[in-house]
């Protein structure tokens, strides 16, 4: 399921694949764009997949965190997510869900980060 996962992925993000783990298919990154602001998602898959699903976060590549010299990132907790969807289904709902709260996650990232 891991592996049918990262292939939907990659259809849906296809050319802006950053890295992913191709032995156990844990992990997948994506450098992204909206309205020139470019930003990394990482889509993380644990042990627990597909029963758990997916761990989504937003990475800055402009701002570092205030606290640290690692760059801003955000992990998501409201990723819509069911078992049951399929894995292109799963895709394209990644796909609205990163289009509806990247505008928020670039304002956090001025506000909160520093550079």
């Amino acid at each position: 399921m891991r592996r049918d996962m990262v292939t939907a992925l990659l259809s849906q993000f296809g050319r802006s694949v950053t890295e992913h783990e191709s032995e156990s298919y844990h992990l997948i990154t994506f450098l992204l764009e909206w309205n020139d602001f470019f930003f990394i998602v990482h889509f993380g898959m644990g042990e627990h997949f597909p029963d758990k699903g997916l761990t989504v976060k937003f990475q800055s590549v402009y701002h570092e965190d205030s606290n640290s010299d690692s760059p801003y990132e955000v992990e998501v907790d409201n990723f819509p997510y069911s078992p049951r969807w399929t894995a292109t289904e799963v895709a394209e709902r990644a796909k609205n869900f990163i289009d509806e709260n990247v505008p928020q996650f670039q304002k956090d990232s001025v506000k909160y980060g520093i550079m």
